[in-house]
């Protein structure tokens, strides 16, 4: 997805945040696919949290959702 030319981190981040509040949850990752027609189990949407929060709190704040969408340096 970042590889794409008009991808934009924040804007990508923001569709995630639903309620606005700095932080993605489990929810609002459950909605997001469920919405996109994603099927998935409890395991793999925590699996996919897990990837992303990185301080362990229950949520992805944009510092870590930014850190895991960036390209890295080979």
């Amino acid at each position: 997805m970042n590889r794409r030319p008009l991808f934009d981190i924040y804007n990508a981040f923001k569709a995630l945040d639903r309620n606005e509040n700095g932080y993605i949850t489990l929810e609002e990752f459950k909605d997001v696919l469920r919405d996109h027609g994603i099927f998935f189990s409890l395991d793999e949407v925590m699996g996919l949290l897990k990837r992303f929060d990185k301080n362990r709190d229950g949520k992805v704040s944009y510092s870590e959702f930014a850190s895991e969408m960036s390209p890295t340096k080979v």
